[in-house]
């Protein structure tokens, strides 16, 4: 695995039926700019910003979740 940031994102699909997706990007700007993107997303029920590198797969920096 290479070292960067990866934002996964949870999101509603048109049905009902809960989606995911990941983004990877080279630097934390790049990514902190999808995460904020997503989080903002109506559909949008979780996101997480990652620190992933050669020795662990990830550590979260930021999550954000929907209100109940």
């Amino acid at each position: 695995m290479s070292e960067g940031y990866r934002v996964d994102h949870w999101f509603l699909w048109g049905n009902g039926e809960l989606r995911s997706k990941t983004y990877r990007y080279p630097t934390y700007e790049e990514a902190l700019e999808r995460f904020d993107r997503c989080s903002e997303d109506e559909s949008s029920t979780r996101v997480a910003l990652r620190k992933i590198g050669p020795k662990r797969s990830s550590s979260a920096l930021k999550v954000w979740e929907a209100p109940l």
